[in-house]
């Protein structure tokens, strides 16, 4: 053949190549970015859910309608909101739990931590100390509560992790008032102090009583001696005068 029917020819087969080439690559990536966000779409679906389920909203779920790795994975992160939902929801309700017998407690009651800042007190400590709840938490305890028993007590337990004990007694118009104090450290699981629990029992009345109790046996056992005295000193001279009936 002639050359030029070959070139011509070989143009022609060069065209139909790149042709070819350009179609089936425009065809590939059209298969590409269909397969791509078919397996995009599923991974950014779930980076939303774990995004929201690190925000604290545990109702989000994904949608599962394939059995392959994505798929499983979907469910897995399905059963990690539902199980992270249930759980916290437990700890809520633990937490609630605590804080309303926290809050009832009659004994006052105010946790440090190893520095001695305040990190939960109580109705009942903040009133025995004139206290407020707001302004006290954060700060430290010798700042907020001018005690001396009681900042003795906290670093006197922090010192040695034992409970210590101790009382306050202040006089008043009406009587006395004489609070219990009881201070014991805090532990981890590797049994290093994390801070302490001081636990403030007024006892005010029970000490009025026991004061009224005393007095009333001192008073009743002088008042039995006066007769008794008057009897004895009777029967002592009816026995020593024989001539006496």
């Amino acid at each position: 053949l002639p050359r030029n029917t070959i070139e011509n020819k070989l143009a022609e087969l060069r065209q139909a190549v790149v042709f070819g080439a350009g179609l089936s690559a425009f065809a590939a990536l059209i298969l590409g970015f269909f397969f791509a966000k078919r397996f995009s779409d599923p991974l950014a679906k779930m980076t939303v859910v774990a995004e929201a389920i690190s925000q604290g909203d545990y109702t989000q779920r994904i949608r599962v309608d394939r059995q392959d790795e994505i798929g499983q994975m979907a469910e897995a992160f399905n059963r990690i909101a539902r199980s992270s939902a249930q759980r916290m929801a437990e700890i809520t309700n633990d937490h609630n739990r605590l804080a309303m017998i926290f809050s009832g407690m009659v004994e006052g009651v105010i946790v440090v931590d190893p520095q001695q800042k305040i990190i939960q007190i109580n109705q009942a400590a903040a009133r025995v100390l004139e206290l407020s709840l707001a302004s006290s938490l954060g700060k430290p305890i010798w700042e907020q509560v001018r005690v001396a028993e009681i900042n003795t007590a906290l670093e006197q337990t922090l010192d040695s992790l034992e409970v210590v004990t101790a009382q306050i007694r202040r006089p008043l118009k009406a009587g006395d008032r004489v609070i219990d104090i009881s201070a014991a450290a805090l532990r981890d699981e590797q049994g290093d102090p994390v801070g302490a629990v001081i636990v403030l029992h007024d006892i005010s009345e029970l000490d009025r009583l026991e004061r009224i109790r005393r007095d009333f046996v001192g008073n009743a056992s002088h008042e039995l001696k006066t007769p008794i005295t008057v009897i004895r000193g009777l029967a002592e001279t009816i026995l020593d005068d024989e001539d006496m009936d």
